[in-house]
C-alpha cells in the first residue's frame, strides 16, 4: 500500500508540472429500477451554455453476493440538448462490473445528428479504505477530427442518504492542453 500511495504522489507531482490544464465538471444522475435505467448528465458545467444528456432504456443486471460481484448493462435512447436550442438523438450503451477488488465501466454513445461516436473505458482497483485508483480512456471518432484521451483516475465513494455518491477525478493527457475532468455521480438503484 505505501508503494501505491508513493506512486500516486509522484504521478500527481509530475502532472502538476505539466502546465495549466482545462477544467471540466460533469454531474451524472443515474437510476436503476426493476428493468429500467436512465441517466441525466450535464457534460460540463464550466462552459457558458452547458448541454444536458438524457437517456432512458432497458436494464439487465446480475449480482452474486457470495463472491461480491454486481454487473449491469443498459441499452438506452434519448437526446443531447445542443447549443443551437435543439436536441440531437442519442443511442447509448453502458455496462459496469463491480467486485470486491475492481470496478470496470464501459460506454458507447452515438450522436446521429453530427455522426460521431464516443467510447469510454474505466478500470479501477480498490486501493485504500474506500478509495479507488485506476485509469480512464475516452475516444471519439466519426465526422471531424478523432480524439483520444487517457489518464489516471481516482474515486472516493460515499453515501448521501439512500443514494450512492462519489467524487472522481481524471487527469486526461492529450496533445495540446491537458484536461482535468471531475465527476460528481449520484446513483439510485434498487439492489
Amino acid at each position: 500500500m505505501p508503494k501505491m500511495l508513493s506512486g500516486l504522489i509522484f504521478l500527481l507531482a509530475t502532472i502538476s508540472l505539466a502546465g495549466e490544464p482545462d477544467q471540466q465538471l460533469r454531474t451524472p444522475l443515474h437510476w436503476q429500477h426493476s428493468k429500467m435505467a436512465g441517466w441525466i448528465v450535464v457534460p460540463d458545467w464550466t462552459v457558458a451554455k452547458p448541454r444536458t444528456l438524457f437517456v432512458f432504456g432497458h436494464l439487465w443486471r446480475y449480482a452474486d453476493k457470495s463472491i461480491g460481484v454486481r454487473q449491469w448493462t443498459e441499452i438506452m435512447g434519448g437526446g443531447l440538448a445542443n447549443r443551437r436550442g435543439g436536441v440531437d438523438p442519442i443511442i447509448n450503451i453502458r455496462a459496469g462490473r463491480a467486485s470486491q477488488r475492481t470496478d470496470l465501466y464501459a460506454e458507447a454513445l452515438h450522436n446521429s445528428t453530427i455522426r460521431r461516436t464516443t467510447t469510454i473505458f474505466s478500470a479501477q482497483v480498490h486501493a485504500w479504505r474506500k478509495a479507488r485508483l485506476g485509469a480512464e480512456i475516452e475516444q471519439s471518432f466519426g465526422r471531424g477530427k478523432p480524439t483520444f484521451w487517457i489518464g489516471p483516475k481516482i474515486t472516493i465513494p460515499f453515501f448521501c442518504g439512500s443514494w450512492k455518491c462519489a467524487v472522481s477525478s481524471v487527469y486526461f493527457l492529450k496533445s495540446g492542453t491537458d484536461t482535468i475532468r471531475t465527476y460528481t455521480p449520484i446513483t439510485a438503484a434498487d439492489w
